[in-house]
């Protein structure tokens, strides 16, 4: 019940941060997104889904 999704979110959120800090902006902003479609996802996959 959203364990990829939350282990998702979590990586997405560690690699928006990395990709920024290194200039990266292009790969930060995808990330960013990313991440923000899986945690608006992550509510509705929730105990008991």
């Amino acid at each position: 019940d959203g364990l990829a999704a939350g282990i998702v979110a979590i990586v997405g959120l560690f690699i928006t941060i990395i990709s920024w800090q290194l200039g990266q902006y292009s790969i930060a902003t995808l990330s960013a997104i990313f991440t923000g479609a899986v945690a608006g996802f992550l509510p509705h996959n929730w105990n008991p889904s």
